[in-house]
């Protein structure tokens, strides 16, 4: 004998699921083959012109929505490979490169790169696996850095002066 509650739950279950299964993705994969410089990404950052920027290992890519735009030391980055992205209040975007211990920035509208000018001070201070995790510019233009095997808060001011906070 047939049951036909089980059978009208089994048809419908099965129309449920179909239906559920049809929607496209609304997610697209980007790599290598569409014009990214490296499978690695260490860090996104969207701008409020919609762009996005990707930190690599082979340098930073922007992508625009239709295709990726491509930088490394040739244009003006201290290293390739670029860890993370720090946006200020001020509109601009700093970036850190992980073998040369270097800091730059670029602005939110954009028009290069531009190296910190006291990233021999950053590198005196730092050992060779100390990593940054954070950077804030405050108003008075005095960087404040923090991270992976720097003991605390390393302070520079707009004059290179270096100051150590320890916690």
């Amino acid at each position: 004998m047939i049951n036909y509650k089980h059978s009208f739950l089994v048809v419908l279950l099965l129309t449920i699921f179909f239906f559920s299964n049809a929607q496209e993705s609304i997610y697209k994969h980007y790599g290598v083959d569409e014009g990214l410089p490296s499978s690695e990404i260490y860090d996104v950052y969207q701008g409020k012109d919609g762009n996005i920027w990707f930190a690599t290992d082979k340098g930073l890519s922007l992508y625009n929505g239709y295709e990726f735009k491509n930088f490394d030391i040739n244009d003006g980055l201290p290293g390739n490979v670029v860890l993370r992205f720090y946006p200020q209040t001020n509109g601009q975007i700093w970036c850190y490169t992980y073998h040369n211990q270097a800091l730059f920035y670029f602005n939110e509208t954009f028009d290069g790169f531009t190296a910190y000018k006291y990233n021999n001070r950053l590198q005196k201070e730092f050992s060779p696996s100390s990593i940054i995790k954070s950077c804030f510019i405050d108003e008075t233009n005095t960087i404040h850095i923090g991270g992976t095997n720097i003991n605390g808060e390393l302070l520079i001011s707009k004059d290179g002066e270096v100051t150590k906070k320890t916690y």
